[in-house]
C-alpha cells in the first residue's frame, strides 16, 4: 500500500531499528530518545524509515504529522 510519508518521534531511549518488518529480523541499531524520523511505508505494525531503510515498531513511537 502506498502511504503519505509522516514524521514520528522516538519517546524512549534504545528503541530497536530492525532489518525487516519483524522483531525476528535482527536489529540494525538502537535509536536515541527524541529522534525524529520520516516513515515512508507500513507493514505488519512496523514503519519503514526514510533514511537508513530500517523498520521501527509503530506502537512504540509517537506520530507527529
Amino acid at each position: 500500500a502506498v502511504i503519505d510519508p509522516y514524521i514520528i518521534q522516538v519517546p524512549v531511549a534504545n528503541l530497536p531499528l530492525y532489518y525487516n518488518a519483524s522483531k525476528n529480523s535482527g536489529i540494525i541499531k538502537r535509536l536515541n530518545r527524541f529522534a525524529l524520523m520520516t516513515i515512508v511505508d507500513e507493514k505488519a505494525g512496523f514503519g519503514k524509515i526514510k533514511v537508513g531503510s530500517g523498520w521501527i515498531e509503530l506502537s512504540k513511537v509517537n506520530r507527529l504529522v
